[in-house]
């Protein structure tokens, strides 16, 4: 007996393996938050941000997520009290990633305060590829 694969059966099977895969499996596990960075009360405004010795250290510090980093900077035009950057990180859950935030350089000197939020990530690409 000869069984027949449609190209959708093929795909499905493939995608099945894929998914189970321990890899598969540990990205899946992985959540996407957004550190959202404001002014700390030990913010100086006397001195560019960029030169204040926590400020550096809070980028080393998110520098070294590695793979956990998915991106980082600072927005422009930053005025008044509002946000000043954000840090997109994969986190296993909220309370990692908010202890992630909580242990900043920066944000234990009290120079920035962070607010975590899950980021619930959409695939742009496949939206754009289907316009």
């Amino acid at each position: 007996m000869r069984v027949a694969f449609t190209r959708a059966t093929v795909v499905l099977v493939v995608c099945a393996l894929a998914a189970t895969s321990p890899s598969a499996q540990a990205r899946a596990a992985e959540q996407v938050f957004a550190a959202i960075y404001s002014r700390g009360p030990a913010w100086t405004t006397d001195q560019a941000a960029a030169k204040d010795p926590k400020i550096l250290e809070h980028v080393e510090y998110f520098a070294a997520l590695g793979v956990r980093l998915i991106g980082a900077g600072t927005f422009s035009p930053v005025a008044g009290d509002g946000p000043v950057g954000m840090v997109l990180l994969t986190a296993p859950d909220e309370p990692a990633a908010l202890a992630w935030a909580r242990a900043d350089p920066a944000v234990v000197a009290g120079v920035m305060q962070a607010r975590v939020v899950r980021w619930r990530v959409q695939d742009v690409r496949a939206w754009s590829r289907s316009r």
